[in-house]
């Protein structure tokens, strides 16, 4: 896993780990033997991305993080619009990594529109990403059910 994604796993979350891959084995079929040497072989790399869905954690709520997204709003994006307004690239382009079904990027955004409505207007680009595929095609339809509480948990239309 740790040679094909870069993701790796805390032996502490062995049991969790362990239960995700039987249910794995369950929905295929398949000994436990015969899929390592498969997912080895590349022989079915089809098979590869419902693992790490399983594997990964996905948990997403808008302004999840509190303290980071402070650091975020007084500190780094102030340094970075006052740096874009002295530099011949004004665009602000921010990566949010990992972000599973696209509330931290959606999050981001809202913290970067709130920041530029007492300020002069620079281009910004935030561009999310994750090892998830099933988690990207969530987040590119960006429908989420509102529980009042300021998550969100993805809807199906």
């Amino acid at each position: 896993m740790y040679g094909k994604t870069g993701l790796a796993f805390d032996p502490d979350k062995r049991e969790l780990f362990d239960s995700r891959v039987r249910k794995r084995l369950e929905e295929t079929g398949v000994g436990a033997s015969a899929y390592v040497r498969m997912l080895a072989s590349g022989a079915s790399d089809s098979e590869f991305r419902p693992l790490v869905d399983l594997l990964t954690v996905n948990e997403a709520h808008f302004f999840r993080e509190p303290s980071q997204l402070t650091v975020f709003a007084t500190t780094v994006l102030p340094d970075i619009y006052e740096e874009k307004q002295r530099s011949a690239w004004p665009k602000i382009r921010i990566c949010s990594a990992g972000y599973s079904v696209g509330c931290e990027p959606y999050t981001l955004a809202i913290i970067v529109l709130e920041f530029l409505k007492q300020r002069a207007k620079v281009p910004v680009e935030i561009v999310g990403t994750d090892i998830s595929l099933s988690a990207l095609e969530v987040a590119r339809k960006a429908l989420y059910a509102d529980h009042g509480d300021g998550c969100g948990e993805p809807i199906t239309p």
